[in-house]
């Protein structure tokens, strides 16, 4: 019998792959059969999912899959720049060592040909490098939870704005270099960036579910 945490980072693993259509019905008994497993199990983890704001509970109806609005992905990406900008610019201020014992600080090299979804999961183990090197565990734990609400808005990153692989394989360059000042500059311009491209974002976003591009299961 799989444990409730195992069944936790399954189901979780297996949203994130797809790409759900908005308030579409997360079936329990479906699930549970995809990821072999009884339903008890997928329900605890729905909660748990629910809490993190990666699904949504209604009443009545049950779990359904959770779209960000155009006003929760602009107020996401806001506050991804300022939990990262704010341990950046004490780092670089006050000279502080980088902590590099932290799990998801491993060098993480963006390679050309990346598919939308490659992109988003180096976004997220870059941002996530960058909170646990520079931040601290009360940062870390944000962003990683902005990393997995923000998965599927990264994928349609990939179809709304260019040059994204350039972009990261530059983030990583200056996260490995220690340029906290350059660090700095550059996570500011990544955000306005997709704040300023946010109405192409969204867009891309609601048709995830809907247009042969999408990522695979």
């Amino acid at each position: 019998m799989r444990s409730p945490d195992s069944t936790y980072w399954r189901l979780k693993a297996y949203l994130l792959a797809q790409a759900p259509a908005p308030r579409q019905l997360l079936r329990i008994n479906a699930l549970a059969q995809e990821l072999g497993t009884s339903g008890t199990p997928v329900r605890e983890a729905l909660i748990r999912l629910a809490t993190e704001k990666l699904v949504v509970y209604v009443p009545k109806k049950g779990f359904v899959a959770k779209t960000l609005s155009a006003a929760e992905l602009h107020a996401m990406y806001f506050l991804n720049h300022t939990l990262l900008h704010a341990a950046l610019e004490e780092a670089r201020r006050g000279g502080v060592i980088r902590n590099q014992d932290q799990p998801g600080t491993a060098s993480v090299a963006p390679s050309t040909g990346m598919k939308e979804t490659d992109i988003a999961h180096v976004t997220a183990m870059l941002f996530l490098r960058l909170a646990n090197e520079y931040g601290n565990e009360e940062i870390a734990a944000i962003i990683c939870n902005l990393n997995d609400r923000l998965h599927h808005a990264r994928v349609a990153e990939s179809f709304a704005l260019d040059g994204l692989q350039e972009e990261l394989q530059t983030l990583g360059r200056l996260i490995d270099e220690d340029e906290r000042s350059a660090l700095v500059e550059m996570v500011r311009k990544y955000h306005e960036r997709r704040i300023s491209a946010l109405e192409a974002i969204h867009r891309e976003l609601l048709l995830l579910p809907f247009t042969n591009a999408r990522p695979s299961p």
